[in-house]
């Protein structure tokens, strides 16, 4: 994972994210996964602000995959558009009742189970779990920090 200036965006178009998908405690023991990149969808209300995202991997680059997630309005922070410009910390979560692809190592799109995450401005990015199937028993920890 690469740094980013402090001056970073929540979820900002045309941000590209490197996600990595650890294996285990040590963050430096995992395996990047693609990249996601957003664009402001949607304002869902009080509940928060909805944003397209376009998940590509790097194995397949061709292959690009949607998702969707949801970044939630916090004190101070209720205009979605600011909030695709500005940096402050937040939940993020897989977009309720909504689609959210991935492409599996064999370039095979499969639907994402489960993803929360926290946005962080300093340093910037989204760090947090998710579970790749109904069926996983586990979980597996991310990271999606801005490329550089």
């Amino acid at each position: 994972m690469v740094g980013f200036p402090a001056s970073a965006r929540a979820l900002p178009t045309g941000t590209v994210f490197d996600v990595v998908v650890t294996d285990g405690p040590d963050p430096s023991d995992g395996n990047n996964v693609g990249t996601l990149w957003f664009r402001l969808a949607s304002d869902l209300g009080p509940a928060g602000c909805r944003y397209s995202a376009a998940w590509e991997s790097l194995a397949h680059g061709s292959f690009v995959t949607p998702c969707t997630l949801d970044e939630m309005k916090t004190h101070g922070h209720a205009s979605c558009t600011a909030n695709s410009e500005g940096a402050f910390n937040t939940l993020v979560v897989k977009g309720s009742r909504a689609a959210c692809s991935y492409l599996d190592p064999w370039g095979q799109q499969q639907d994402l189970f489960m993803l929360i995450g926290a946005e962080s401005a300093d340093p910037a990015g989204i760090r947090g779990v998710l579970q790749w199937s109904a069926a996983a028993p586990l979980v597996s920890a991310f990271d999606a920090s801005p490329s550089p």
